[in-house]
Formats: C-alpha cells, sequence, structure tokens
C-alpha cells in the first residue's frame, strides 16, 4: 500500500471519524484511548460506555468509516489496474524500442570514419 492511502486509512480510523463529526473532543478521545491499552475492548464500545457516544451516533460514524475505506480500497484496485495497463504497455514498447537502438547502432557502424 502506496504511504499516502495508508494515512488516508489511518484518517478513517472511528475516532478521527467521531472527532471529524464533531461528536467527540481531543479530551474524550484521549481518554477513551488510555482506558483501551491493554484490554481487547473497541473504542467504539469504551466510548459508549463512558457517554461520549451514543449508540447511534457510533453507529452513524461506523457507516462513514465504511463509506470512506470503501472508497479508498476502489482507488487502489483501479490504481492496481492502471499499473498493470502500464507495465503492459511498457512491455509492448521494448522490443520496438531495442529494434530501433539496433537500427541506429547499425547506422553509425555503417558510417566510414574520416581519416
Amino acid at each position: 500500500m502506496f504511504w499516502g492511502q495508508r494515512k488516508k486509512l489511518e484518517k478513517t480510523n472511528i475516532g478521527n471519524i467521531l472527532l471529524r463529526m464533531g461528536l467527540i473532543t481531543e479530551e474524550q478521545l484521549t481518554e477513551a484511548l488510555r482506558i483501551k491499552t491493554g484490554r481487547s475492548d473497541l473504542l467504539g464500545e469504551i466510548l459508549i460506555a463512558t457517554g461520549a457516544v451514543t449508540r447511534s451516533q457510533l453507529e452513524r460514524a461506523l457507516f462513514k468509516q465504511k463509506q470512506f475505506r470503501g472508497q479508498a480500497i476502489d482507488f487502489v484496485k483501479e490504481s492496481q489496474v492502471n499499473l498493470q495497463l502500464l507495465e503492459s504497455k511498457t512491455n509492448e514498447m521494448a522490443s520496438p524500442l531495442q529494434e530501433l537502438k539496433a537500427t541506429v547502432n547499425d547506422f553509425f557502424v555503417d558510417i566510414p570514419k574520416k581519416k
């Protein structure tokens, strides 16, 4: 995965989405992350338990997360197809370029040298 795509996916973690939606503060997120340390609880469940968000708000944020990540996955797939197409075109051009190089080399070999 490209660096920029990874950064985009990091921005789609549930904490960042809730922040961007204005549903939690930095302090609430920091506290929930502190509580989560060393625990297997989901961040959203911790935010509900601490009263930072309601289940309905979390579900809306999770829906947004799914949309964002779906778009990111579509972008990656499209990029992979474009890369394959570029590689294919590059391979198609390799043979004619090699032939052109051989022709140019032959041309210069046939030119008599000045004495």
